[in-house]
């Protein structure tokens, strides 16, 4: 009986044997830093670190193999360095300070989504349905881009300061180069009166806008009028249902409205008001206000219509903007090289 129960330990042993290799194997130590105080990065942590890459660089169309274990060990030294040298250098961020930067990031959501506020709880969803992150997890970005972003403008502010506005000579030369990018699409200005089905009966909706689409076109009252009355949209019904510009090749709003608003919308001469249309939000009815023909952009027009923003400014902007750009990453090259001067780097990564 004792040998027995001593062949069924010694086997449960043998069996645990891979299980505790490959522990001690991800907990392996592949790097070292130290500039304020030893930090190691583990087996376990790289390979997270290489997945959450390759499948970033998949999801965005890229190659995923041009990733390698030896390319994210240098990022993460690199990150540790940073965050490190920010700590001794005396950059901070409180808590309440973050708590207002994180209070920001979901305002914009909820701007973006047309809401007035969003709680926690739903702002944890976007994160996690969009990004893939937690609330915690979304914090400490936030937490690690604002010390990063300061931390570098603080120590190599001179090299960013240096960043010139291009000339007009150098908007001009860039225009000429690419002056075929400059082509707007045809444009659509349009009105509409809006009845959501949200919570209602489809067919009363519809029958509803289909008796105001009745009164309009027999003169009983007019489509601003009716707006006014009847839209569910309140950020147009005071001005007349107006919704602005659509781009006819404009594919995120269309997936919103729908191909068949941008089809009627599209068809409809100017001041025309169209039938019954339905968008995925509920029912519309279009009014044209006036159209612009796709067209070559001078340096003088406006990038679309509505937008008080010129070719020439959105030129300027643009190459100011990949100046700043360059300058920055220099800048941080200029920071990490330092750092990496000064700290002691064990690189114990197996190359096999």
């Amino acid at each position: 009986m004792k040998k027995y129960i001593w062949t069924i330990i010694a086997l449960l042993l043998v069996a645990a044997v891979p299980q505790v290799f490959a522990q001690t194997v991800l907990q392996k130590p592949v790097a070292v830093v130290n500039l304020t105080n030893a930090e190691m990065i583990t087996a376990s942590q790289l390979d997270q670190k290489v997945r959450e890459y390759k499948t970033a660089q998949t999801q965005a169309g890229g190659d995923a193999s041009s990733i390698t274990d030896e390319g994210i060990l240098k990022i993460m030294i690199n990150d540790i360095l940073v965050l490190q040298g920010a700590k001794r250098d005396g950059v901070t961020l409180s808590q309440k300070d973050l708590d207002t930067l994180v209070l920001r990031q979901k305002e914009s959501v909820a701007a973006q989504l047309g809401s007035a506020s969003i709680d926690d709880v739903q702002f944890a969803k976007i994160l996690n349905d969009y990004y893939g992150f937690t609330l915690d997890e979304y914090r400490e970005k936030i937490y690690q881009n604002y010390i990063v972003d300061t931390y570098v403008r603080s120590a190599k502010g001179d090299m960013l300061a240096s960043v010139a506005q291009p000339t007009d000579k150098q908007v001009q030369d860039y225009y000429k180069k690419n002056a075929a990018n400059f082509i707007n699409p045809e444009y659509v200005e349009i009105s509409h009166l809006f009845l959501s089905v949200a919570d209602k009966s489809d067919s009363e909706v519809r029958s509803l806008a289909e008796r105001l689409r009745r009164n309009i076109r027999y003169g009983v009252k007019s489509f601003e009028s009716l707006v006014v009355e009847y839209s569910d949209d309140t950020a147009s019904k005071t001005k007349a249902g107006r919704i602005g510009w659509l781009a006819i090749d404009d594919a995120e709003r269309k997936q919103i409205l729908g191909a068949d608003f941008f089809e009627t919308a599209f068809n409809l001469d100017d001041g025309e008001i169209s039938s019954v249309v339905r968008s995925p939000a509920g029912y519309h009815i279009l009014k044209v206000l006036s159209h612009r023909d796709p067209r070559l952009l001078k340096l003088d027009d406006t990038v679309t219509p509505g937008n008080p923003l010129t070719v020439r400014e959105y030129i300027s902007q643009s190459m100011f903007q990949a100046a700043q750009s360059n300058a920055y990453n220099a800048a941080i090259s200029s920071l990490i090289a330092d750092l990496r001067a000064e700290a002691d780097i064990e690189i114990l990564l197996d190359k096999e």
